[in-house]
């Protein structure tokens, strides 16, 4: 999807270290959780790279620097998903509800991602968008 969408290309990602991102995105879901679990994360990658490859307007409409976000969020958007909702990890006292207050999954799945971002990928040094 990413080759497909030229974002390798236009951002210089070294493609070894795509593939590490992506092995690690993976590792970040949890085998146990039904539906928010690694195959929930790449449908939704799929669908959204679909929409984006049938509907040429949205090519133009987003930069190419919103298309990787899309991207990147798509495969992330549900990491380290617990299967159960805010509410009862509000209700339960978890230490996620603890730490984040109100939404904790979502602030978790984005913190989530920022980790795994940082530790993975490393900007090229010529690239404009992370200077």
């Amino acid at each position: 999807m990413f080759l497909d969408l030229n974002l390798v290309q236009d951002f210089n990602i070294n493609y070894k270290t795509l593939c590490q991102w992506v092995l690690t995105v993976r590792r970040g879901y949890r085998n146990n959780v039904l539906y928010h679990n690694w195959s929930h994360a790449l449908s939704t990658a799929q669908s959204m790279f679909a929409m984006l490859i049938a509907t040429k307007q949205l090519q133009t409409t987003f930069s190419r620097l919103e298309i990787l976000a899309l991207m990147i969020a798509t495969l992330n958007h549900d990491l380290d998903h617990r299967g159960v909702n805010n509410s009862f990890i509000e209700r339960s006292q978890q230490p996620l509800a603890q730490l984040y207050g109100h939404s904790s999954l979502e602030n978790h799945h984005y913190n989530m991602c920022l980790f795994i971002l940082s530790n993975t990928v490393r900007p090229h040094p010529s690239s404009h968008y992370f200077h």
